[in-house]
């Protein structure tokens, strides 16, 4: 396992030399700014399913993969800003095509989830109140190197900020698969962050790529909206892998990610 970077290098050179609780203060305005970007997307979201919808009313079946990614990336970024109900709709229609349902419930469901995003875009729920509030007493900087994979904008958004503003880490937070490795082969990385579907890879095939580069030693996070039930996934016995379910909370993953990695260097 590489040595860790000293998180008080990392904090200096981001953030001067700002107390914790104005970083406090600028992560929760940089997440309040984000969850609003997020909700005021939900607009173009609903109207990509509504269309998707559309297509396989009309006969597309190809409709039906696309209606059940756009299920799923709503499902990943509805919860951070607070519209659990929306997250969980889209969840009970990614679920509802994985199990084989019909076309016209698919049609039925991926439109009420689409006027369900509608509301959700133009309705009276302020980002800066929705916003998740991160703990005064955050974990202390972990000062990592972290390469992350998210094909979803405002998750990688997320984990940028989480990861460097509150965490210290060196993050480097891409979408494309092969800049990923690339990012791991660079330079010593001490953990890695993959969302578990994507359109050009599954955070189970990535997690084979890395082993295959980077070897048994390096801990890798598969973050999911799904559980590994939900997927029907099998995986290995690795005490090195971790299993995390987004939407989350900044404070709260890096909780968890610190656990995760102390677990792992002690085995």
């Amino acid at each position: 396992m590489p040595p860790r970077t000293n998180p008080c290098n990392i904090a200096e050179r981001e953030h001067g030399d700002a107390s914790p609780m104005s970083k406090l203060a600028e992560l929760e305005a940089r997440l309040a700014a984000l969850h609003a970007k997020t909700e005021a997307g939900f607009a173009d979201r609903a109207r990509a399913l509504a269309e998707a919808a559309a297509r396989l009313d009309a006969g597309d079946e190809s409709a039906r993969d696309e209606v059940r990614r756009l299920a799923h990336r709503l499902r990943g970024v509805a919860g951070g800003p607070g519209h659990e109900a929306l997250s969980e709709r889209a969840g009970r229609l990614e679920a509802a095509i994985a199990a084989g349902a019909s076309s016209i419930v698919i049609v039925e469901g991926a439109r009420r989830l689409a006027r369900a995003a509608e509301r959700a875009s133009t309705g009276a729920t302020q980002a800066a109140a929705a916003a998740p509030k991160v703990e005064a007493d955050r974990p202390d900087a972990l000062g990592w190197r972290v390469v992350a994979l998210d094909d979803e904008s405002s998750t990688r958004r997320l984990l940028e900020i989480t990861l460097r503003t509150a965490g210290g880490c060196t993050a480097h937070v891409v979408e494309d698969p092969s800049a990923a490795l690339g990012a791991i082969a660079a330079a010593p990385t001490d953990l890695v962050i993959v969302d578990a579907m994507m359109p050009d890879t599954d955070g189970l095939s990535f997690y084979r790529e890395v082993r295959a580069c980077a070897g048994a030693e390096l801990p890798v996070v598969i973050l999911s909206a799904a559980s590994v039930e939900e997927l029907g996934w099998a995986l290995p016995d690795d005490a090195r892998l971790c299993w995390m379910r987004k939407p989350f909370r900044p404070a709260s993953l890096l909780a968890e990610l610190r656990a995760f990695v102390e677990r792992s260097r002690a085995t």
